[in-house]
Parts: structure tokens; C-alpha cells; sequence
């Protein structure tokens, strides 16, 4: 795949740098479309999800039949792009970031956002299956923190204080210092709630209350 860069002097809006992008769009299109049929579904998944935020543009016809580019499109709105990482997401079978939104995506939850109940406990389920599954040690931090977020919300204060844990030995510098006592804080929150005594929650010699 050739390049797209600017020559010197040449504008990003000038036509011969957007018909250069255009051209390598579509050769990018083809690279994934050609990894899929060819059965390499995870090379396939990051083609297109390089691909949703690769630059498209929108173009015009002219009245003597030509195109001509007239500007860019924004990949986090585009539908299209949405579309290729949603594609990505259902082809891929070795990232567990990618894992955890098809299980959502599988079963009709939104790829993006938690606002209610089943939706928080559906990313949980989806968290644990690869949490404790073959592919735990690509699971990343991040991971583990929005789990904790989803388990002090729409979980139980046990399952927070187990994530908490498990957190913490996954990777040590997983949390600041901050984020731990703002999650401790929310922990005793959520048992007064509940209505459930204090209880600690105790993390490698550190106490949330």
C-alpha cells in the first residue's frame, strides 16, 4: 500500500492529496475484505478497525460525470466506520477488549455505554468468562477497572471488593492511590445502601472501609 503523504506545499484539501487518501482507502478495503475470505478473521479485525478511523471523504459528482472531493468525514460519527468496527469486533477471536464488547454485541447490547442493569452485568459476565478463561493475560487494566465501576453500580459490594483484589494482583499499579480510596469510598456507599454492615475490604495490607 503506497503512501499518502503531502508533497511540499501541497495543501491536505488540494485534490491530488485527497484522491491519494481515497485510493488508499480502498486499497485498505480490500486488504480486510481479502483477509476475511482467505479465513484470517483476527488479521481481517485489525484491518477494519484501523480501517473505521483511516481519513474517508466525501465527494460530489460534477456535471461531466467526474468526482470531486470537497472534505472528510468524521470517523467517531461516521455510520460507516461504525460499521467496519463493529465488523471487527464480531470477527475477532484473539483480543479480549474486542471479546468482551462481541459478547455484548451478540447479544443486542449497545457496543459503547452501560446505563442499566443488564447491560452493566452483561459486560461483567462477558469480564469474568475472560478474566478466568484461557486468554486472561490479555486482559488489560482498563478492563478490570471498568468491571469494578459496573460491579459497584449494578453489582453486588462482594463482587467489587473481589474485583478490587483481583485487580490489585493482576497488576499492582492497576489503580492510584485516589482511585483506590474513591473506590473504597463507593464500596461503603453501596453497603449502606444496601443495608448491609460495614465490612473491609482488604487489598495487600490497605483497608477500604
Amino acid at each position: 500500500i503506497g503512501q499518502a503523504r503531502s508533497e511540499p506545499g501541497e495543501d491536505v484539501m488540494e485534490q491530488p492529496q485527497m484522491a491519494r487518501l481515497d485510493a488508499m482507502n480502498k486499497q485498505v478495503r480490500k486488504l480486510a475484505q481479502d483477509l476475511e475470505a482467505s479465513g484470517r478473521v483476527d488479521d481481517a479485525s485489525a484491518v477494519y478497525w484501523g480501517l473505521a478511523d483511516f481519513p474517508s471523504l466525501t465527494s460530489i459528482t460534477l456535471p461531466n460525470g467526474q468526482t470531486r472531493f470537497v472534505g472528510y468525514v468524521d470517523s467517531m460519527t461516521d455510520p460507516t466506520a461504525e460499521a467496519y468496527r463493529r465488523h471487527a469486533i464480531l470477527l475477532n477471536t484473539k483480543a479480549p477488549k474486542l471479546l468482551i464488547d462481541k459478547t455484548r454485541v451478540s447479544n443486542g447490547w449497545p457496543r459503547t455505554g452501560i446505563s442499566n442493569a443488564k447491560e452493566g452485568q452483561a459486560y461483567l459476565k462477558a469480564f469474568e468468562e475472560l478474566a478466568t478463561g484461557p486468554l486472561k493475560e490479555g486482559v488489560i487494566p482498563r478492563d478490570y477497572m471498568v468491571a469494578i465501576y459496573q460491579a459497584l453500580r449494578w453489582g453486588t459490594p462482594e463482587q467489587a471488593c473481589d474485583l478490587i483484589q483481583r485487580a490489585y494482583l493482576f497488576e499492582p499499579f492497576v489503580m492510584t492511590l485516589k482511585e483506590f480510596v474513591w473506590f473504597s469510598e463507593s464500596l461503603a456507599d453501596q453497603r449502606k445502601k444496601l443495608n448491609l454492615p460495614p465490612q473491609p475490604c482488604v487489598v495487600a495490607g490497605l483497608t477500604a472501609p
